[in-house]
């Protein structure tokens, strides 16, 4: 602790630093740290490595299953209430990162937004919770957003109600913005991200009711009451391409990134996949063109504090997690930076890393162009040098390729990254100069009148 890293740590992260200093902890330290888990808290689990090297006594920590529960005064307000609310309102259902985490939510969400003829709008980690086959999915909200899906958010008023599964209430996927309906807030979290004494009251400007406990067991009691309450409900007119904008097509020698997707994704969800986006053009564009949930595919990014390079980290952890699934990471050029060197050891993992090679650090670079319309270009430091990503894989032991901007042997990398025994790494070649998903955020940065902060 010579750098004061013990009291470092615990400054950041409180009591979700955990300090293995005595190898008869250990059990009581992984317990505790499942439990913040739970709660979707970060954890820092420091020790000591002549302590963790002692032998102790065998021993195992499943992942506790605790007794499910709602609370019953919350249900019998609901029904009362929010069935008389919406009469004549329209409805709109928010599904957060939160409602991933509970077992048959999918089904759960499918009867709701059948009962209440509701959109159902997602976050970039909430759509893990949204079933592929719901035909109410009306597209990704805020960071990379789909435009049905924008326009609705931004037409919401005091007259209408949103049910909100799961409350993320971040720049990502409420751009620091208010709700400006009535919310009733599923949730079976105490303390989460964003709170305030452990509700999300400041966040709203409508009402602002609660249901606690188990989601998808609240979801579950609550059903067979609704199709007793609610009948004949208008039936939303949600259109199939959920965008309307045109996005320009690529320059010579580059991919196009959007038929690169709906081929990837098309190609993906034959096996179990999970895809995993680094901060980079990725974490906004697959959002956009992909638009709504896709059966066989999880997507998951670690988007709050922009950190560049997560990605490797969290798909090695993933692939420990699940080895039967097919982990496939998208990853900038700039974050390639920060975990490069690492390659070595995760060459025998069976992860396959898709290098978005646009020469830039793309969120920066259009960003700048949005915050300072008026700098030189040249000022924004955002061009990176050409690297032979595939190149440096290669003499680390991964199999390694380079993607034709005809997208010609997209598919036999696919394969490969499905069969190989090493990991694979792919270079993409992508115009940076092209906007596809779009970043709301950027206009949190600029003042009107051309005063920027």
């Amino acid at each position: 602790d010579g750098l004061n890293a013990i009291s470092t740590i615990k400054g950041l992260y409180g009591e979700r630093c955990l300090l293995i200093d005595d190898i008869g902890k250990l059990k009581d330290v992984l317990e505790r740290a499942q439990k913040l888990l739970k709660e979707s808290m970060p954890v820092a689990i420091l020790f000591y490595p002549d302590v963790l090297s002692k032998e102790t006594a065998n021993f195992t920590v499943p992942w506790l299953k605790e007794k499910r529960s709602v609370s019953e005064k919350d249900l019998s307000k609901f029904l009362n209430e929010f069935t008389e609310q919406i009469k004549d309102k329209r409805v709109v259902i928010y599904v957060g990162e939160e409602a991933a985490r509970y077992e048959e939510i999918k089904e759960q969400i499918n009867a709701l937004s059948e009962i209440l003829k509701a959109p159902v709008i997602y976050s970039m980690n909430g759509v893990n919770a949204v079933s592929s086959d719901n035909k109410y999915a009306a597209g990704y909200i805020h960071f990379g957003f789909n435009d049905w899906a924008k326009q609705l958010w931004d037409s919401l008023s005091s007259k209408d109600i949103v049910v909100v599964l799961g409350f993320d209430p971040g720049e990502y996927e409420m751009n620091m913005g208010n709700i400006k309906a009535n919310v009733w807030h599923f949730t079976n979290f105490a303390n989460p991200y964003g709170s305030k004494n452990g509700n999300f009251r400041h966040r709203v400007d409508g009402s602002y009711n609660e249901v606690r406990g188990d989601m998808a067991l609240a979801l579950s009691r609550l059903m067979p009451k609704l199709r007793e309450k609610i009948h004949e409900r208008q039936e939303p007119k949600i259109p199939l391409d959920l965008n309307s904008r045109q996005i320009e097509k690529p320059g010579p020698h580059h991919a196009d990134f959007v038929e690169f997707y709906k081929c990837f994704v098309e190609s993906a969800r034959k096996s179990k996949t999970i895809v995993i986006n680094d901060v980079c053009q990725a974490y906004k564009d697959f959002q956009y063109v992909t638009q709504r949930p896709i059966n066989g595919i999880a997507v998951y990014s670690a988007h709050r504090g922009s950190v560049m390079g997560h990605s490797l980290g969290m798909g090695i952890g993933a692939k420990i997690a699940a080895p039967e699934k097919n982990v496939h990471i998208f990853a900038g050029d700039g974050c390639f930076a920060y975990f490069g060197g690492a390659l070595a050891y995760a060459r025998d993992f069976h992860i396959n890393v898709w290098v978005v090679n646009n020469k830039n650090y793309h969120i920066v670079d259009k960003g700048l162009d949005v915050v300072m319309p008026n700098m030189d270009r040249q000022r924004h430091h955002s061009q990176l040098p050409d690297v032979d990503f595939a190149g440096v894989a290669e003499k680390f032991g991964w199999r390694s390729y380079c993607l034709k901007p005809d997208l010609s042997n997209l598919q036999q990398i696919m394969d490969e990254c499905v069969s190989s025994e090493k990991s694979v790494l792919v270079q993409i070649p992508v115009d940076g100069t092209i906007v596809i998903g779009q970043n709301p955020r950027l206009l949190n940065l600029r003042r009107a009148g051309g005063v920027y902060l």
